[in-house]
């Protein structure tokens, strides 16, 4: 089941997510089910979104990376949504060749139609 995971952070600023993000999103694009990301601001914090193939795929890479890494573990907090529809661009559209807030691609079962 494709999962929406929102996770929010009270008391994050996006310093602290711009420290962290370096290091984390070269391993984040490798791992397995991993569909998309994003950060924002939210009123006293930040937040991330990610798309994942599966919840038990999401947890794995947060608990084994991004928890360490965390300034206040505790001040986290998590909410899953099921996905019934993603549609992204093409990979090979012009368009999308230098943008680089596309961390990744969904390999398949989302058909996009141009």
């Amino acid at each position: 089941m494709t999962v929406l995971v929102r996770i929010t952070a009270t008391g994050m600023d996006q310093a602290t997510y711009d420290q962290m993000a370096p290091e984390l999103h070269p391993l984040l694009k490798k791992q397995t089910g991993f569909i998309m990301h994003v950060a924002y601001p939210i009123p006293g914090g930040f937040a991330v979104a990610e798309v994942w193939e599966g919840k038990a795929q999401q947890e794995t890479w947060y608990n084994k990376f991004v928890t360490p890494n965390l300034p206040d573990p505790d001040a986290m907090s998590a909410e899953y949504f099921e996905i019934h529809a993603i549609g992204q661009p093409l990979d090979d559209h012009p368009e999308n060749r230098n943008k680089p807030w596309l961390l990744a691609k969904h390999p398949a079962n989302h058909q996009v139609s141009e």
